[in-house]
C-alpha cells in the first residue's frame, strides 16, 4: 500500500524540491470519490422517492377506505329514511289536495288547513338533514343529489310556514252565545299553489333518487366491501 501511494501520488521520497507530490493524480482521485459521492446521493434520493411516493399510496388508500367505511355507515343510517320518501310526499300531496277545491279555498275550513300544515312544517328527511356536515363521505353524486332533496325539503317547509303565518284565530265576541271560534287565511292562494306544485316535483323527482340510492348503498357497496378485503388479502 506504501509502494502504490508512492508511485502513484508521490513517485519519489522522501519529498524535496526535486521530489514532489503529484497533484494530477490527487485530482482524479478526488473527481472519483466525488462522483461516486454524487451517485451515492442520486441513488438514496431515489430511494427516497419511491418510499414516499409508496407512502403516500398507502395514505391515499386508508384514507379512500375510511371514507368508504362513513359512507357506508351513512347509507345505511339513512337507507329506510330514504326508501320511505317518496311515499311521505305522495301522502303529503293527497292530504293537502283533499284540502281545498279548485279554487284552492278551503273545503273544511282553515283550521282543518292549519291542523294539517303543521305536521308539513317537519323536515322530509330529519337525519339526513342533522348529518348534513358528513354527506360529503357519500360518493359526490349521492351526496350532491341528496341534497338537493333536503334543500326541496326546506323549500315546502318554508311554504308551509309561510302560509301558517296567514291563519288567524278569532275569538267570538265577548257577551255572544252561540259564536265559536273562527279562523280566516289573509295571504296569497298561489302560495296553495306553490305548495301543491313543489310536493307534485319532489314526489316525481325522487322515484329515482331513492331507487339510486337503495342501488348504491345495498349493491354496489356490497361489492366495494368485497373489493378492499381482498385488496387486504
Amino acid at each position: 500500500m506504501r509502494q502504490f501511494f508512492r508511485e502513484v501520488f508521490v513517485q519519489c521520497w522522501p519529498l524535496s524540491d526535486t521530489c514532489a507530490v503529484n497533484w494530477d493524480a490527487w485530482g482524479v482521485t478526488a473527481t472519483g470519490i466525488v462522483g461516486g459521492i454524487t451517485v451515492f446521493v442520486a441513488v438514496l434520493a431515489w430511494k427516497t422517492s419511491r418510499q414516499a411516493a409508496e407512502i403516500a399510496a398507502n395514505q391515499h388508500q386508508v384514507a379512500v377506505q375510511q371514507r368508504y367505511g362513513r359512507a357506508r355507515i351513512i347509507g345505511r343510517l339513512l337507507l329506510h329514511e330514504v326508501t320511505a320518501l317518496t311515499a311521505k310526499v305522495e301522502s303529503y300531496e293527497t292530504e293537502v289536495k283533499a284540502l281545498f277545491d279548485e279554487h284552492h279555498s278551503p273545503r273544511l275550513g282553515w283550521k282543518k288547513v292549519g291542523e294539517t300544515l303543521r305536521r308539513l312544517q317537519r323536515p322530509l328527511l330529519p337525519s339526513a338533514e342533522t348529518m348534513i356536515e358528513s354527506l360529503h363521505n357519500l360518493p359526490d353524486w349521492l351526496g350532491a343529489d341528496l341534497a338537493t332533496m333536503i334543500s326541496h325539503s326546506r323549500d315546502i317547509n318554508d311554504i308551509v310556514r309561510r302560509i301558517l303565518d296567514q291563519i288567524h284565530e278569532h275569538a267570538p265576541p265577548k257577551n255572544t252565545g252561540g259564536y265559536g271560534v273562527t279562523y280566516s287565511y289573509s295571504g296569497e292562494k298561489v302560495l296553495i299553489a306553490s305548495l301543491i306544485s313543489q310536493l307534485n316535483f319532489v314526489a316525481k323527482n325522487s322515484l329515482e333518487f331513492v331507487s339510486e340510492f337503495r342501488a348504491e348503498v345495498l349493491i354496489k357497496a356490497m361489492s366495494a366491501e368485497e373489493y378492499f378485503q381482498k385488496a387486504k388479502a
